[in-house]
C-alpha cells in the first residue's frame, strides 16, 4: 500500500533528494504535504511533517507551518529528538508572529521539560553537550 512505513520513508528521501539535489521546492514540497496527511504514524511521517511545516514558513504561510509544528508535538508520546527540534521552531516562530505571552510562556516550560528529559536519557557526552546548550538557549529565551 502506499502508506507504508517503508513507503512513505522512500517519498521522504525523494522529497529531500529534490530540495537539496535538484533544488525542486515545489516538487518537494507536494511530497510532503502528502506525507503530511498520511494517517500512518511513524517517524519518517514526522520528520516529512517537521521539513513541511519549515517548507510552509518559508512560503509565508506562518499560520499553517505553527499548527503543524504543534501537531508533531503533541502527537509525541515521550520526549523526543524531533519533538525537542519541532519545540526550537515553534517558540522562535511564535516569538516573530506575535503570540500572546501566556501561549509563548507554556510551549517555552514544555521545550525546557523535553530537553531536560533528553539529557537525564543520554549517555554520549558529546551529544549530552549538545542538548545542554540547547536548554542554554531556550532558558535564556525564556528568560528563565
Amino acid at each position: 500500500s502506499r502508506d507504508s512505513e517503508g513507503s512513505i520513508e522512500t517519498l521522504y528521501r525523494l522529497a529531500l533528494y529534490l530540495v537539496h539535489r535538484e533544488h525542486d521546492l515545489e516538487g518537494a514540497s507536494a511530497i510532503l504535504s502528502k506525507l503530511a496527511a498520511s494517517t500512518l504514524a511513524c517517524e519518517a511521517r514526522t520528520q516529512a511533517r517537521l521539513s513541511y511545516a519549515l517548507m510552509l514558513w518559508t512560503k509565508q504561510k506562518y499560520n499553517d507551518s505553527i499548527s503543524l509544528l504543534q501537531r508533531v508535538i503533541s502527537e509525541e508520546s515521550s520526549p523526543s529528538q524531533i519533538q525537542a527540534l519541532a519545540l526550537d521552531y515553534l517558540c522562535t516562530f511564535m516569538r516573530e508572529q506575535g503570540a500572546s505571552k501566556p501561549a509563548i510562556a507554556k510551549m517555552d516550560k514544555l521545550r525546557i521539560q523535553v530537553i531536560q528529559a533528553l539529557i537525564e536519557q543520554e549517555s554520549d557526552g558529546k551529544n549530552k553537550a549538545d542538548y545542554q546548550a540547547r536548554l542554554d538557549v531556550a532558558k535564556q529565551e525564556a528568560g528563565v
